[in-house]
């Protein structure tokens, strides 16, 4: 849902070689609130592999000296 990935957090976003996992602490369907994790593999399309594409944003939000917070956020 849109409103999880808006409270996506830096810190709960891990990037590995074979894909990206987020970390969501709560979500509609969780009814008690233990959190889940939801894994996106990569892909071999450059263009297209979520690896590549979060490592670039965190790229850009580190040179920016975002470390921590929202994850997806707009750029001024």
């Amino acid at each position: 849902r849109r409103i999880e990935l808006a409270d996506l957090t830096i810190g709960n976003v891990t990037v590995e070689t074979d894909g990206v996992a987020l970390w969501f602490a709560a979500s509609k369907t969780d009814q008690e609130a233990t959190g889940e994790e939801t894994f996106i593999p990569a892909w071999d399309d450059p263009l297209l592999d979520p690896v590549r594409a979060t490592r670039a944003w965190l790229d850009v939000l580190h040179q920016l000296d975002v470390h921590d917070g929202a994850f997806i956020r707009a750029l001024t």
